[in-house]
């Protein structure tokens, strides 16, 4: 349940509910978005291109690559490589190790919560990496 929906509610009791009614008031009504609200509250990346096999993550606050290596052995060692550009680089990436031999990476800008050319550059720099390890 929408918490404007339950403040809705909760002012609608009876008077001898006093405590969920000062948490009612204490929390203001939030309007329901509309498109515009939410087309501006969307980062935006422009400029950055995505170098393949990177894709923009829904909402486009982020790039992200997943490799599928053939052991796990594989994958560690390629995290302990990503780790090393990413050091020379000083710009850490999100590190998602998934079964056994799914590796997944995101990239964005924590700092300020977009896409930034930090980001085009780890990407360009880990797609050579994984290019010249064969894999996608």
């Amino acid at each position: 349940m929408a918490w404007h929906t339950l403040v809705h509610l909760v002012r609608a009791m009876p008077k001898r509910s006093r405590p969920l009614r000062k948490l009612a008031a204490k929390r203001p009504i939030a309007k329901p978005r509309t498109t515009r609200t939410l087309r501006r509250a969307l980062p935006r990346s422009v400029g950055i291109s995505v170098p393949e096999p990177w894709k923009l993550d829904r909402g486009g606050k982020s790039i992200s690559v997943q490799v599928k290596t053939k052991d796990f052995l594989e994958a560690v060692d390629l995290i302990q490589e990503i780790a090393q550009v990413a050091e020379e680089l000083e710009h850490h990436p999100d590190l998602h190790l998934e079964r056994w031999n799914h590796l997944r990476v995101t990239t964005y800008s924590h700092d300020v919560g977009k896409l930034t050319s930090r980001d085009e550059r780890l990407a360009g720099r880990l797609s050579a990496l994984l290019a010249k390890r064969g894999l996608p």
